[in-house]
Parts: structure tokens; sequence; C-alpha cells
């Protein structure tokens, strides 16, 4: 076990990052592609119902080309727009939480501040998606949570539904 552990940190201080094991469960039949993995999966869906969100409402979207902080710009009346999506998780009834950050395999954390002007949000446990700009998370690091019930402002969460995308068409680009 020591050998192995030693073996990693001379990979990973030459750049290269050890594969995972695969699961038992994870059996691929010969000549069929490997699936992503799980969060590229959860991501590639987000990004899917986002975009997918937004073009129904009428904003015209762009999808970058090559690697971006963002993951897809909208055109409003002045200008476009850098959208990062996250997904949403239920923490307790009526209250929706999502990163503000990302994260790399070494562990370091990066927030978007100056890098992207909008969280495209997606809750998949109501199917709802939802627009806020990076200025309703100032403040926050790591993650942030939003009540999802008109009830009021709870222990400094914020309300979710003025962001939530159905209710903002009036806001998108018409053409």
């Amino acid at each position: 076990m020591r050998n192995y552990r030693r073996v990693q940190e001379i990979a990973r201080s030459a750049g290269i990052v050890p594969a995972r094991s695969r699961a038992a469960t994870d059996y691929v039949p010969p000549g069929m592609p490997i699936p992503p993995p799980v969060t590229v999966r959860k991501g590639t869906h987000t990004e899917g119902e986002v975009l997918s969100a937004l073009v129904s409402v009428g904003y015209n979207v762009l999808i970058p080309f090559g690697v971006a902080r963002y993951d897809l710009v909208i055109e409003v009346a002045d200008g476009f727009r850098r959208v990062q999506c996250k997904t949403a998780r239920l923490v307790q009834p009526g209250m929706m939480r999502f990163n503000v950050c990302s994260g790399s395999p070494e562990g370091v954390r990066r927030t978007y501040v100056g890098e992207i002007d909008f969280f495209g949000v997606y809750l998949p446990d109501l199917g709802h998606v939802y627009l806020i700009p990076i200025e309703a998370v100032d403040g926050y690091r790591r993650e942030v949570q939003f009540c999802l019930t008109d009830s009021g402002d709870v222990h400094g969460t914020r309300l979710a539904s003025p962001y939530r995308l159905v209710a903002q068409s009036e806001r998108a680009l018409v053409s």
C-alpha cells in the first residue's frame, strides 16, 4: 500500500492524474463507447436544460468553442452575458443549494467573480431553471442557498422566485 501511495504522489507531481478504477456495475461491452463520468453527464444534462429554458423564453444563446470559465453566452439588448451552469439540489423542503465556485482535483477552489455574469441553475428535483446574476451571490465563496417558497428571507437565504427563468421572458432579446 505504501508503494502505491508513493507512485500516486510521483504521478501527481508530474501532472498525471491516476485513472480511477471502475466498479463492476460500470461494465461496458466490447466495442461500446465508455460513458463519461457521472459528474460530466450531470453537468451536460444541466447545460442542456438551461440552454433549452433560455431558448424557450426568447434568448439567443451562443455556445463557446474551446475552454472557458462559462458554459453559455446569451444575447441581451445591450450586449452579451456569460452564463455558468450549475446543478442545484434540495437540502430541505423549500430550499435549494448550489456551488458558486469550481474545484480542481488538487482541492483548489476558484470563484467566478469577474468571469461570468449569471449562474444558470437547474434544479432537477422540480425541473426548474433559474437565471441568477452573480451579484445576487456576492460574498459567498463555496455554495449558496435559495428559498423556493415566498415565505420570506430565512436566515440570510435569498428568494429564488424572482430568478425563475419562466418569469423573465420580458428580459429576453426578441429577434
